[in-house]
């Protein structure tokens, strides 16, 4: 089961990897302008019942170009909403303004972030596996700490990456939304690595030491 899901982390990562590399080829001739967040529309359906599922929305965006209006709506659902009016950048062709591609996050996004969190999470079991046979007693940091907040370092930043993108983080986060959440997870998986990094480290010179 564990290799089944690197492999699929794995596939997952290059699948969104490669597709946002060809986005941004396709793309590499567009102009940007500033959209702004008019509204949804239902990307996938709620259920009810064991098997709940909350429903997700594809974000609708409006922009200009040469005084005419247009619209384009993300490529994924989400289950986050932003405020009115909130700003997003959109790519356009010039030949065609009409054909345009939203900035940031897409379903391409999605996929590595996926990908991620099935490369992460079984690294984190197999370690964890390890330590408790005794496996990395003799090491000179702690590796259960640097494999956890590595984790969470990895999936908060990939997720704040992903599915926000900058400079929407910085909104997201001064909004006090999901986006702050998932920094200070960011930021405690950044401590949690540091600390497992030292600690051993300085008991083992304070050993020394004696």
């Amino acid at each position: 089961m564990i290799v089944i899901c690197l492999i699929i982390g794995i596939l997952l990562t290059v699948w969104g990897i490669s597709g946002k590399i060809s986005a941004s080829r396709r793309t590499a001739d567009y102009e940007s302008v500033i959209g702004h967040y008019i509204g949804y529309e239902v990307y996938s359906e709620g259920r009810e019942g064991p098997d709940r599922e909350t429903p997700t929305y594809a974000l609708v965006y409006e922009y200009e170009v040469a005084g005419e209006t247009y619209t384009r709506k993300t490529d994924y659902g989400t289950g986050v909403i932003p405020e009115i009016g909130s700003e997003r950048e959109v790519l356009y062709d010039p030949a065609d303004p009409a054909v345009s591609v939203l900035a940031g996050s897409s379903s391409h996004t999605a996929l590595i972030f996926g990908g991620v969190l099935f490369i992460v999470v079984p690294l984190v079991f197999i370690t964890f596996s390890l330590a408790a046979n005794g496996r990395f007693a003799g090491a000179s940091i702690d590796i259960a700490g640097v494999t956890v907040g590595a984790a969470l370092f990895i999936c908060g930043a990939t997720a704040l990456f992903c599915f926000f993108g900058y400079p929407n983080i910085i909104s997201g986060i001064g909004s006090g939304g999901i986006a702050a959440i998932t920094l200070v997870l960011t930021l405690i998986g950044a401590a949690v690595l540091v600390r497992a990094l030292v600690s051993r480290r300085s008991n083992n010179d304070e050993e020394f030491e004696d």
